[in-house]
């Protein structure tokens, strides 16, 4: 019997663990909204050698150019070629130059930025990057498409969700709700990212504007109500040099 208990443990803890990671990344605690509404937060699909393809999503910044996260693009190390918008303004739109942060490695944490480029008036809807660095306390909307429960799988429907900001560093972090079901806050409030969303925006409610992409999560258990949620800096410097330095190369951002 004891061995069966610590077997459970076990197992608990590598779902955990796998919970904890990266792939497709959802705004728990959220509340559905329609395509067309914030219709400059799309769907996207990367595909890759083989059946491979990941969804996440992704913001427009001009009318051709969408920033998402770089392990959106990445698998295995390798940097996709092609990039579909499956959902919202640009239906159908395929990439035509994709470019991932160069200090982003596999799998890693930090510099989870890429910006991915489609033809020019793809999409009539996009908001701008902020030109104000983000601060504990700020608050924040959050965009995604996947589901309410971070513990569920799979792609879902668009979401929208409002949050507080409590420590910036090299990425933005807070804490938010794993699951409706342990919501002791409204629909919509103390919302975070999970499995589904990764990529997708996180906009300063004062000025409208986009201040980081959907980049990990953190949690232990199923039991877990709390998410530990991090967002890359967009206002960084490495991050805004790496924004900037796509402008001579085909892309077009609107804030900088």
């Amino acid at each position: 019997m004891k061995f069966i208990k610590n077997l459970f443990l076990i197992w608990v803890f590598f779902v955990g663990f796998v919970c904890s990671s990266f792939a497709s990344t959802q705004i728990t605690n959220g509340v559905t909204i329609e395509d067309d509404e914030m219709g400059y937060v799309v769907k996207v699909k990367a595909y890759f050698d083989g059946s491979h393809a990941q969804s996440c999503t992704a913001t427009f910044v001009s009318d051709s150019t969408l920033i998402t996260a770089a392990h959106c693009i990445d698998s295995l190390g390798a940097t996709t070629n092609r990039v579909e918008i499956t959902r919202g303004n640009g239906l159908g739109a395929l990439s035509r130059l994709i470019f991932r942060h160069p200090e982003y490695y596999y799998r890693g944490a930090l510099n989870d930025v890429a910006v991915i480029v489609f033809e020019d008036k793809t999409s009539d809807q996009w908001i701008p990057v902020a030109n104000v660095y983000p601060r504990a306390g700020d608050a924040i909307e959050l965009v995604g498409y996947g589901k309410f429960n971070h513990f569920e799988r799979g792609d879902g429907v668009k979401r929208k969700g409002t949050n507080q900001i409590e420590l910036v560093n090299t990425r933005i972090n807070f804490n938010a709700e794993s699951k409706p079901s342990n919501a002791t806050f409204g629909p919509g409030e103390n919302a975070g990212n999970s499995l589904g969303d990764s990529g997708g925006p996180m906009f300063d409610q004062v000025t409208g504007r986009l201040v980081g992409v959907a980049s990990t999560v953190d949690s232990t258990t199923n039991l877990q109500a709390q998410l530990h949620c991090h967002y890359a800096n967009l206002q960084l410097s490495k991050h805004m040099q790496f924004l900037r330095s796509t402008l001579s190369r085909g892309a077009k951002i609107d804030g900088i």
